[in-house]
């Protein structure tokens, strides 16, 4: 279906409808940031054994760094 002809059905839809159709995008978008995050944690992981990404995940819970105060900087 030509994106002209489905703006045409889109504007035939009910509120009811267009409330589901927004939905349903919603939906989408997010099922795609999800399949791109798990995309990113894939290539971090790549090439590393277990050991090492549980040597990282210690490495990163061991410290904790106090978050900056960004009114500190700013006059």
């Amino acid at each position: 279906m030509a994106l002209a002809n489905l703006l045409k059905e889109v504007d035939r839809l009910s509120q009811e409808e267009l409330q589901q159709l927004q939905e349903h995008i919603a939906r989408r978008r997010r099922m795609a940031r999800l399949k791109a995050f798990d995309e990113a944690i894939a290539a971090l992981r790549e090439g590393l054994t277990e050991e090492q990404i549980d040597e990282i995940e210690q490495a990163m819970n061991a410290e904790y760094i106090e978050p900056v105060d960004l009114d500190e900087w700013r006059d």
